[in-house]
């Protein structure tokens, strides 16, 4: 039952097992999207921003601060806007901030501690918007959604997220997020939300209307002012049933909306997409499990231009033998650019690959891939797939893709595959596109995979640089052109494929242990990058450990 007299609210009990979940942020170096992505600060006691839950919002809203080095108690130090105005501090640990915007509006935040002053991340407080509130314990949808508590009269949260919109009362405007206009933010009270009933018959966390026939009034934002649906600070909001339903569903084309920061439980996906025009997405900190025993993805997206899937927690996902069911699915259906897909934890997977880039037509074109700083951890297939797309005929639909920064490790688990011809196919991170343009830096792709460390099997070109590639092997194949091997990594037996330049060999990678994969003093792969850093992931002086256990409960 939820604790109602703690102080910060407590959850109430979601899954009923427990498990090991890996929640894990790691520095990256990033050499695309700079505008999006955060710089390497200097100095190692130096703060990192990673990113945010929010990319706009009202002054006097609240932001999430993701990212290294903020320490595990606020003291002294302090979080800006516009380089001078303070926010007010709700919650501090070393990885995560919540925080109040000041009443003036102002662009880019900054960390500042005793260790010096984080890069600036893009973010802009606005004049515009309204801040909103739903409580599904102590609100009520006749009130006007003002104000986090009851203040008498009309003024107090609404009691849903918006369960009452569906496909077939497209027009209705209800509470929450089907209030919404753009440039608002909603914020959710902690507890459980309902699940609505679309004509699919199945329950739907969040119908979302999106720019179709017969909708008067879609679920968007605009450019620049997106709408957003987030937990409110030191609480989470969460939801979901393993029946048969959608998370949350779009149904429409969608653009300029940000959700994050909730717990998802889904008998199918946690989020599936099925139109082809969306734009500037933020999927961000989302915690999910299973069952999810159909051929959905556990996150299905498709055709966006500006997407950022960042931060996600999906673990035990996936039907066990369906090649189809995917942790994070990115599909082309068009043409898009700017698609990231960063910080995200994976484990367990029982169905496909954790993170799998599609094309299905022979017009698909997607530029500026970036997938960066993910932990995949037991897949069934391979962790990272960019690939060609239906029967191989789309070869050239990703223009660029950059791939840096990924910890991947137990891929091509035979437990649900134990007779199919899929899986000698498997890899950390495998390549398959002729047309495509791979930069491949600072991965580590941990010796447990069950068949290939990493598979090239075909380029445009491909600059494969700072990779530590532990005990299983590399596949190179015919169609993989241009390939530029240098400063990478081969332990546990590997020898460099032909034509590779300064790299290292050694025996052992030298992890400080199993379950941390920073390297040791003694490893032969320190400070050997072709940058002077650490052959494979980039750790800028933090752990790069496996995370560690967490009860979560299941219903």
């Amino acid at each position: 039952m939820l604790n109602r007299n703690a102080s910060v609210r407590g959850i109430s009990p979601m899954w009923s097992r427990t498990l090991s979940l890996r929640a894990l942020l790691l520095v990256g170096v990033i050499f695309c999207q700079p505008t999006n992505a955060a710089l390497i600060a200097s100095g190692p006691g130096t703060p990192q921003i990673h990113y945010t839950d929010l990319d706009s919002a009202p002054v006097n809203a609240w932001v999430t601060l993701y990212g290294a080095g903020f320490g595990a108690t606020q003291g002294s130090s302090a979080v800006y806007l516009g380089g001078s105005a303070a926010l007010s501090v709700v919650t501090w640990s070393d990885t995560k901030i919540e925080a109040k915007l000041p009443a003036s509006s102002g662009s880019g935040l900054t960390v500042v501690t005793s260790g010096g002053t984080s890069n600036s991340m893009a973010f802009t407080a606005r004049t515009t918007g309204r801040i909103l509130f739903a409580d599904p314990v102590n609100g009520n949808n006749s009130w006007d959604g003002t104000s986090a508590t009851f203040q008498g009269g009309s003024k107090g949260p609404w009691k849903d997220q918006g369960s009452s919109q569906n496909n077939s009362s497209p027009n209705a405007v209800s509470a929450g997020f089907f209030a919404l206009k753009p440039g608002d933010v909603l914020y959710l009270r902690g507890g459980t939300y309902p699940y609505a009933t679309n004509t699919y018959g199945g329950g739907t966390w969040l119908f979302l209307n999106g720019e179709r026939s017969g909708v008067t009034s879609p679920n968007v934002g605009s450019a620049g002012l997106p709408i957003a649906m987030v937990s409110y600070p030191g609480e989470i909001a969460e939801g979901g049933s393993d029946s048969f339903g959608m998370g949350i569903m779009p149904y429409g084309n969608i653009h300029d909306i940000t959700i994050a920061k909730i717990r998802l439980r889904s008998g199918s996906a946690a989020m599936s997409m099925n139109e082809t025009k969306n734009a500037r997405l933020r999927i961000v900190d989302i915690e999910t499990a299973g069952p999810m025993n159909d051929e959905y993805n556990a996150f299905g997206f498709v055709g966006t231009d500006g997407l950022k899937v960042l931060g996600l927690k999906i673990h035990d996902v996936g039907k066990p033998g369906e090649k189809l069911s995917h942790a994070i699915y990115y599909e082309g259906y068009g043409t898009s650019t700017d698609v990231e897909i960063a910080y995200n934890t994976i484990v367990n997977e029982r169905g496909g690959r954790g993170i799998q880039v599609y094309a299905h037509t022979a017009t698909d074109r997607l530029d500026l891939l970036s997938i960066h700083d993910n932990y995949v951890d037991t897949t069934t297939l391979s962790g990272i797939l960019v690939g060609q797309g239906d029967g191989g005929a789309v070869s050239n639909w990703v223009r660029t893709a950059n791939i840096f920064n990924n910890i991947v490790r137990r891929t091509g688990n035979p437990n649900n595959y134990s007779s199919n011809g899929y899986l000698p196919e498997q890899a950390g991170i495998h390549l398959t596109l002729s047309g495509c343009n791979f930069t491949v830096t600072h991965n580590t792709l941990v010796g447990d995979n069950v068949y290939h460390t990493f598979w090239l099997e075909a380029s445009n070109t491909a600059v494969v640089r700072d990779n530590l590639f532990d005990t299983k092997s590399i596949v190179v194949g015919s169609a993989a052109a241009g390939v530029t091997w240098d400063h990478n990594g081969f332990a546990g037996g590997l020898t460099p494929p032909s034509g590779a330049a300064n790299s290292v060999v050694a025996a052992l990678p030298g992890y400080i242990s199993s379950s941390d994969f920073t390297l040791s003093s003694i490893s032969a792969f320190k400070g050997k990058a072709s940058d002077g850093s650490d052959i494979g992931v980039v750790s800028a002086g933090l752990a790069m450990k496996k995370p560690s256990s967490v009860v979560i409960t299941v219903k």
